[in-house]
């Protein structure tokens, strides 16, 4: 009997096996419903831009996956020519890239996978509503349901589809079925946490930092007096799989790369962004700053903040003295401290509401270097828009009885369908947009003698003054990248080159398999000219926005 009871709660319980089928089903509902025909395989119209950030993906994919392994193992020798840089910084999601070049055949080559990682992400994003569900130790086919849609239709994972790793937002929700886990059985689970960590650490920096500001604040609340040596060893070998692990894929950087960015204080957190956005709530549709404090779209939606208004409502009733204890608060105090400072950091040193500067402090001089490598603050609010969905998720089964819990979870999310709806037609709208092609990849396998290697591309990133490095010089790179070509640039994060070296660059050249591209707004022909040595016999033809020149033959 104890058998046959297992047996019917693991197929028809929400918590079991059964539940994770249907958000698994759920997923590849909407998944059909987003994406287009070919998406998935990564050859539908939307992948064919070639001045947008997924550009940028998938040159550098093909990049790395077109070379030999190299040390450190993220390495991609042929961009940024000849110093090098890393997957980590075009942003090819580094252990999904390395697994593939691991496995797939090397006649796939020029392939863009990131269809599949996408919708890898929704199933993740739907498995990570179920074990939080589970967790919480919520039987509720109704409650799992709403979970995995609102999570689904989560405004600010909506947004990042034109960013590709960090759509991975089922790793922030991992790290709080993790938190949950422990409040249930009352132990750290490390292995689960490591796993996680590392594997966070090799798809997105961002939210790697997230994550591991929520482990923290878990490792520091542990009874280091009863489990002191377990912790020591544990951290220990984490620390140190971490530093070896790194080191075989990352270190040295090369030249040029892994420097700081601008942009703290501009990409941050406005004040009304979590509350206003939707097409049933919009608190002040005109005043966005002239500048991007909206950065990550932070809007909750009108169904979770109706969610939020049903708990404070439910703690009201039931009075605050009796229902609001450790157990009602969901995350132990140490997340919520986190959280608060992750909001402060959100914020930057700029607060605004709407286009309104409300406040400004000087960054000190010692925190320069952290604002520097995470200048797009805003987009630290995304674990506290999280946390706070799944607390009220939670109190509002724990507030009410489950029938009453129910029937508010089917308003609500109703409510953030309809809010959202304009929003999810537009990612429809977006992911089967057309893009038409800005350089022309066969006309130019023409221009290009057999025996050209590498490219000079000018002027490099950061260097434009007269014209736009998306619109010309992006472009170049994906075609170099799919055509096994070095080109001395490209579109790489927390890169600074040295401008006005191009004269120099240009001596030290193999001019017998060198092309050298020079972008029209920013060079006239005599500056053209004054790059070549005169004894060199040098051809160079002017294009549309660019001049080719090449060696005479």
């Amino acid at each position: 009997m104890p058998t046959q009871s297992y047996q019917t709660q693991f197929i028809f319980s929400p918590n079991r096996f059964s539940g994770l089928v249907l958000v698994v089903l759920i997923a590849a509902l909407y998944a059909t419903y987003l994406f287009p025909t070919d998406f998935i395989k990564g050859t539908s119209s939307y992948w064919l831009a070639q001045n947008e950030d997924v550009t940028q993906y998938i040159a550098g994919f093909n990049a790395y996956f077109s070379e030999p392994w190299h040390w450190p193992l993220w390495k991609i020798g042929s961009l940024n020519w000849p110093q090098g840089t890393l997957t980590t910084f075009v942003d090819v999601i580094p252990l999904y890239s390395a697994i593939l070049k691991l496995i797939a055949p090397a006649s796939w080559f020029p392939f863009n996978p990131f269809g599949f990682w996408l919708l890898l992400c929704i199933f993740l994003q739907a498995i990570g509503s179920w074990w939080i569900v589970r967790e919480a130790q919520i039987t509720s086919w109704i409650a799992l349901i709403a979970l995995t849609v609102l999570l689904l239709t989560f405004p600010s994972w909506l947004n990042r589809f034109v960013h590709i790793s960090l759509f991975s937002h089922w790793i922030l929700l991992f790290s709080f079925a993790l938190v949950l886990q422990e409040q249930r059985t009352k132990h750290l689970p490390n292995c689960n946490w490591f796993i996680l960590l590392l594997c966070a650490f090799f798809i997105n920096i961002y939210l790697f930092t997230m994550i591991l500001a929520i482990f923290a604040s878990q490792w520091l609340s542990q009874d280091f007096v009863a489990h002191r040596i377990r912790i020591l060893y544990c951290t220990l070998l984490m620390l140190a799989i971490f530093i070896l692990a790194a080191s075989a894929t990352m270190w040295p950087l090369p030249a040029a790369n892994g420097g700081s960015e601008y942009g703290f204080g501009i990409y941050s957190l406005n004040l009304l962004s979590p509350i206003s956005g939707g097409s049933l709530w919009q608190v002040s549709p005109d005043s966005f700053s002239s500048e991007q404090h909206f950065e990550g779209f932070n809007y909750l939606g009108f169904g979770i903040l109706t969610l939020l208004i049903s708990c404070l409502i439910g703690f009201i009733k039931q009075r605050w003295n009796q229902s609001c204890n450790r157990t009602n608060l969901v995350w132990p105090l140490s997340v919520w401290i986190t959280l608060l400072l992750m909001m402060v950091y959100a914020f930057s040193n700029r607060i605004y509401w709407g286009d309104q500067l409300l406040y400004e402090w000087v960054i000190p001089h010692w925190a320069l270097p952290l604002t520097g490598q995470f200048r797009a603050s805003g987009r630290f609010f995304w674990p506290i828009a999280y946390a706070l969905t799944i607390f009220v998720f939670i109190c509002v089964y724990r507030l009410y009885t489950k029938r009453t819990a129910n029937i508010i979870l089917c308003v609500v999310c109703a409510l953030q369908i309809i809010d959202l709806s304009p929003l999810i037609m537009q990612t429809r709208a977006l992911l089967s947009r057309i893009s038409p092609p800005i350089i022309d990849h066969m006309e130019w396998q023409k221009l290009l003698p057999p025996q050209t290697q590498t490219l000079y591309l000018y002027p490099k990133l950061k260097c434009n003054k007269n014209s736009s490095f998306l619109e010309i010089q992006l472009p170049f790179m994906r075609y170099a990248s799919e055509n096994h070509f070095n080109i001395n640039t490209g579109y790489i994060a927390r890169y600074n080159p040295a401008c006005s070296q191009e004269a120099l660059e240009i001596a030290q050249s193999n001019f017998q398999s060198s092309a050298y591209i020079f972008v029209n707004a920013e060079y006239s022909d005599s500056t053209i000219e004054s790059f070549f040595p005169s004894q060199k016999a040098f051809t160079c033809e002017k294009f549309k926005s660019v001049t080719l020149c090449l060696k005479r033959k």
